[in-house]
């Protein structure tokens, strides 16, 4: 079964739980809105579709490439997430000067091919040209209502849709990393101000070629924590509040 295959159908499964899982706990930049599940199934068959409807009509004895299939999928890939995103609520696209400009409520995101292995370090790797998302990076403040001291958080609303992949191999992953103001002396993104990986094909089973497990400390799973307050009764006779 071809990489993407496998990648659409391990997605919408235990893999889709576990991510979801730890992008709750790791990362409280992540808004909320591109934690939804339907947002992120879409993303992952758009982009599969693109990489095998790439990867078919890829032919190297008529002088395909590595640019000439990375062109391919970009097309692709926008066109297959205008029409996955047509049907969900909050979502809207528009195309800007041959640049697919995603809404996804309050969230802006880009389309950007970024790597070729989900080997690839996604912390070093951008586009590597000025364009639309250079002129992205908004960010707003959340307080966190769960906590008994209010606290805020950083909320990044513009976020890159990286994949990454190739000819040969298909589609090996996808993360969303967040734009924020850091920009090279060319104007390129040089920082990500958060990662978060919506699909890795290695870790998705059957089709996993990487020869390193990934490290216990980049993911934890767990399921939500229920927080609750406890009210201390102070004793009649004037004692001390029950402790815990």
């Amino acid at each position: 079964m071809p990489a993407c295959q496998i990648a659409l159908s391990c997605f919408s499964s235990t893999h889709h739980n576990h991510a979801l899982a730890t992008i709750q706990l790791v990362n409280a930049s992540f808004p909320t809105e591109l934690q939804r599940p339907n947002v992120q199934q879409a993303i992952v068959r758009a982009l599969a579709r693109a990489y095998i409807e790439s990867q078919d009509r890829h032919d190297p004895a008529l002088g395909d490439d590595a640019m000439t299939f990375g062109i391919h999928v970009w097309k692709s890939g926008a066109f297959f997430l205008v029409q996955e995103l047509a049907d969900i609520p909050g979502a809207s696209t528009e195309d800007r000067s041959q640049s697919l400009d995603i809404l996804i409520e309050r969230c802006r995101l880009r389309l950007h091919k970024l790597g070729n292995s989900e080997l690839d370090n996604p912390s070093t790797s951008f586009p590597g040209h000025v364009g639309p998302a250079t002129r992205m990076g908004r960010v707003v403040y959340e307080q966190l209502e769960f906590k008994l001291v209010l606290e805020e958080r950083e909320v990044y609303l513009d976020w890159v849709i990286g994949h990454y992949g190739s000819a040969d191999d298909g589609l090996r992953a996808i993360r969303l990393q967040a734009v924020g103001d850091e920009r090279a002396l060319d104007g390129t993104i040089c920082r990500w101000e958060a990662i978060e990986t919506v699909l890795d094909v290695s870790l998705s089973g059957p089709s996993s070629h990487s020869s390193e497990p990934p490290h216990e400390d980049d993911e934890v799973v767990t399921s939500s924590p229920t927080v609750t307050l406890r009210h201390v009764k102070r004793e009649e006779e004037g004692g001390d509040a029950g402790r815990a």
